[in-house]
């Protein structure tokens, strides 16, 4: 009878021991899948198997834009459910950096790293040409670069009309194709026959107009828009995946997004954000500073032909550094000068302050070399500012996903997954227009699962 006894006893011990177990490993499973704040607060994951999934893109630059708009375009297509969030801290799209360069593409002078990737982006450019009208309201369309140097009056009629041509016989100006062959090619068909170049080398897009088309095109994808709005702070899983991040609205207020995949898309402030979303992170995005000043001008030439009024002159080797006017569709003329390595970026939101000597400097040069300027007129000056472009010391972007495991290295026990849900697109210099609709197509095939099209293993994350 007692050993009976001791034989129930213990069969129920053990049932006992079992049921213990099989708790803590669904108590540990629970944890695992839960969302877990920096503050030790647990949250259950946001929707779940039969809900779209949430990409949220943090920044509406070029980069930002693009790859909202490959991504929502990709998902149609391909019937899928997801939901795209865009958050900035501007009041409109194109706020800094996008909407403040030449509006020239090309990739012809591209490291051997990068041109895969510019010629890729470029003929996407193209494939959007074919739709008359993008090509109109974005003014896209063959154009050429110009470089001028020192020389015997060689090449004069290829500048545009607006650039003054009096008293430059100590000039040379040259196309700046790629090779030999395209230069002839060039010269024969759009010089000496007159026909448009099929083979293009480089085209022009208005910079202030490719912003709010992006912008609507994003719209009609249903693709979802927070503008004056500051993302503070992301809340990972126990396992590094993102939750939700917080944000503070233009109004002061502040409340949580729930998302399932998270892209750094800010431009030059994407290494101060990630540093401030997650701070334990291992990751070195090996910012540098590039800056440049900038003005843009009245166009003084009455009603310009567009052939003659789009492209871009370089005027380094007359001057002694960088020099360059491009000529708009929407009778304005671009100019920057100097590139600066060293300067103070203000918080994102807030317009760069401008060097009052190097606008005075580039409102000379205007003055001296475009038409409009002398002695008794001034080139009307429309406005003026300062660049920060997103620059790397490696001189390539980052076009990738953070690994889990390096985004929070003081979390013990280590998370063991492999799931990657942190993005980040940005670092694209001066290239960035360029660059912008390739690389956000390849963003939403590496947000996708997909292989992408072109080989990104130098833009990877270290």
């Amino acid at each position: 009878m007692a050993s009976a006894i001791s034989r129930a006893f213990f069969v129920f011990a053990c049932a006992g021991s079992v049921f213990a177990i099989q708790e803590l490993w669904k108590r540990a499973r629970r944890r695992d899948t839960a969302n877990v704040d920096r503050t030790g607060r647990v949250h259950e994951k946001p929707g779940d198997n039969s809900q779209p999934s949430t990409v949220i893109i943090i920044g509406s630059g070029a980069i930002g834009l693009s790859t909202a708009y490959q991504l929502a375009k990709d998902n149609r297509e391909l019937l899928q459910r997801q939901n795209i969030v865009v958050i900035d801290v501007y009041a409109s799209p194109f706020g800094a950096t996008s909407q403040t360069n030449t509006g020239i593409l090309g990739y012809s002078s591209f490291a051997p790293n990068l041109f895969p990737l510019g010629k890729y982006s470029f003929e996407l450019w193209k494939q959007l040409a074919q739709d008359a009208e993008f090509a109109a309201r974005c003014g896209f369309k063959p154009c050429s670069n110009i470089s001028v140097s020192p020389g015997k009056g060689l090449g004069l009629q290829l500048l545009p009309n607006w650039i003054q041509i009096q008293k430059r016989s100590s000039w040379n100006a040259w196309r700046d194709p790629p090779d030999a062959e395209a230069a002839i090619m060039w010269v024969y068909k759009y010089i000496v026959q007159k026909l448009p170049s099929t083979n293009w080398l480089w085209a022009y897009r208005n910079p202030t107009a490719l912003g709010p088309w992006l912008y609507e095109q994003c719209l009609a994808y249903d693709v979802q828009f927070y503008m004056r709005t500051k993302v503070v702070s992301a809340v990972l899983s126990h396992s590094n995946e993102i939750s939700s991040i917080q944000v503070q609205y233009k109004d002061g207020k502040v409340g949580h997004l729930d998302c399932n995949k998270l892209i750094l898309a800010a431009g030059p402030w994407t290494p101060s954000l990630f540093r401030t979303l997650f701070p334990d992170s291992t990751v070195d995005l090996q910012p540098t500073v590039d800056v440049g000043d900038w003005i843009v001008c009245h166009n003084a030439v009455e009603d310009p032909k567009p052939s003659d009024n789009i492209g871009a002159v370089f005027l380094d080797e007359i001057v002694g550094h960088k020099l360059e006017f491009a000529g708009r569709t929407d009778s304005t003329i671009f100019g920057c000068g100097e590139r600066i390595f060293s300067a103070d970026m203000p918080p994102a939101g807030e317009e760069a302050q401008p060097d009052e000597e190097a606008i005075q400097k580039l409102t000379d040069y205007a003055q001296q070399f475009l038409v409009g300027g002398g002695e008794k007129v001034s080139v009307a000056i429309v406005k003026s500012g300062r660049a920060f472009r997103p620059a790397r010391k490696t001189a390539l972007p980052i076009i990738a996903a953070v690994p889990s495991k390096k985004l929070c290295s003081s979390r013990w026990p280590r998370p063991q997954c492999d799931k990657e849900s942190i993005y980040i697109c940005s670092g694209h210099g001066s290239y960035g227009i360029t660059l912008s609709i390739g690389s956000g197509k390849l963003m939403s095939q590496i947000v996708r699962g997909k292989h992408t099209d072109v080989d990104l293993s130098s833009m990877g994350v270290e």
